[in-house]
């Protein structure tokens, strides 16, 4: 039970740090643009 829960916040974590670096990766495009 507790591996489960370990388990389910590593995904929640990992999916979190991808959305947050698609963010930053667009971010860094606009900048680009921009500049």
């Amino acid at each position: 039970m507790d591996d489960d829960g370990d388990e389910k916040d590593d995904v929640k974590r990992k999916s979190r740090n991808l959305s947050e670096k698609k963010r930053r990766d667009q971010f860094n495009l606009l900048i680009n643009e921009l500049s």
